[in-house]
């Protein structure tokens, strides 16, 4: 298979789908394009496998649908522990639905999550050649992320940054 998607709603018995997410990851291991959702990132570290697939996925361009935000960041960890052969990374900034309802199952200071995790993945210092963030606001945690993956891509070559639309509107 060439290219999975998954995008997921929220449920309300969130804590039973982490090690489905999990399995259904390990059958998917051999697609080279795969595209994630807010749901899936919150949830996935709730599965068997914490930091990272047992085995490294066959991924080279990951999506994540995203709002960089503190609970879903073990879940961008675990991917990006898991996808060591990474060569493109898009980030889709949008909206976050909490899966957790105010009560997050891992304590993130989002502030300085990127710095005191600052071990790099992989995939940063041997494969991942060019990172894209959609709809840009220049938040802190966008810059924090973007930040992390400039200083620290020993291979990166291209960094593309697009801003959300109404920001780029000017009003009269």
């Amino acid at each position: 298979m060439e290219e999975a998607s998954l995008d997921f709603s929220p449920d309300i018995e969130f804590e039973s789908y982490g090690h489905f997410l999990c399995d259904l990851l390990r059958n998917l291991f051999t697609v080279r394009v795969l595209t994630v959702c807010s749901y899936l990132l919150q949830v996935i570290p709730i599965g068997e496998e914490r930091w990272r697939m047992r085995c490294d996925m066959n991924v080279r361009h990951l999506i994540m649908k995203t709002a960089l935000h503190e609970y879903e960041f073990m879940g961008i960890t675990f991917l990006l522990n898991s996808c060591s052969q990474l060569e493109r990374l898009t980030i889709e900034l949008g909206c976050v639905k909490e899966v957790f309802d105010g009560k997050p199952l891992f304590h993130v200071n989002f502030v300085r999550f990127w710095i005191d995790n600052a071990r790099l993945y992989k995939c940063m210092t041997s494969t991942l050649k060019e990172v894209e963030i959609k709809n840009f606001r220049g938040t802190w945690n966008e810059i924090h992320v973007l930040s992390y993956f400039i200083i620290g891509g020993k291979v990166l070559k291209k960094v593309v940054i697009n801003m959300l639309r109404r920001m780029l509107q000017v009003r009269v």
